[in-house]
């Protein structure tokens, strides 16, 4: 119980948690229940906003002891928004729902996924694939079901792939030797 729970501390004939009980468990570091809150190990929102869970996933407000998304401000803190452009809160997550957070994301930069579609930043147009490093390295400047992928010869052809390892033919979305099949994944 102390080691897991951080019931350390005896208190009115039972053991509960205090605040250093609470700190010095994984599940402080993991969760953000540093805190002892009505003897129990909890998380608070001051607790939750210092925890990596914030900084990763927006969870910097604590509801009940627990971390969650509590606005879209809490989503753009957080990497998701820089990375994948999911800034905006909906039904308890953060998602993509503004085309221009999708096109500021890294994401659209690496992947060519520049539009918001159904919570996500997806590639909706080849302009985008064509200016993503997917297209530079690997040959994906055309998008096919909301992926670059390698669409022609000619694509295949003016990426580094095609310069370094010689895949230079377009197959099923790759570009590939032409030869034994070998493909940049």
């Amino acid at each position: 119980m102390c080691s897991q729970d951080g019931l350390c501390t005896l208190g009115s004939g039972a053991c509960i948690a205090a605040g250093d009980d609470c700190r010095a468990l994984m599940r402080c570091a993991r969760d953000a229940h540093c805190s002892a809150v009505a003897g129990v190990c909890a998380a608070t929102t001051s607790d939750c906003r210092a925890n990596r869970l914030c900084q990763g996933s927006g969870k910097c407000t604590a509801v009940k002891g627990r971390c969650v998304v509590g606005s879209s401000a809490d989503c753009r803190k957080s990497w998701l928004c820089r990375e994948h452009g999911y800034c905006d809160l909906e039904d308890g997550e953060c998602r993509a729902k503004d085309d221009a957070l999708c096109r500021e994301s890294r994401t659209c930069r690496r992947k060519g996924a520049c539009v918001a579609v159904h919570g996500k930043c997806v590639a909706a147009r080849d302009a985008d694939c064509k200016q993503s490093e997917v297209c530079k390295k690997k040959g994906r400047c055309k998008h096919v079901d909301h992926t670059c992928v390698a669409g022609s010869d000619e694509d295949c052809a003016q990426s580094s792939v095609c310069a370094k390892l010689s895949y230079c033919t377009a197959y099923q979305g790759d570009c590939c030797d032409g030869i034994g099949m070998s493909c940049a994944h």
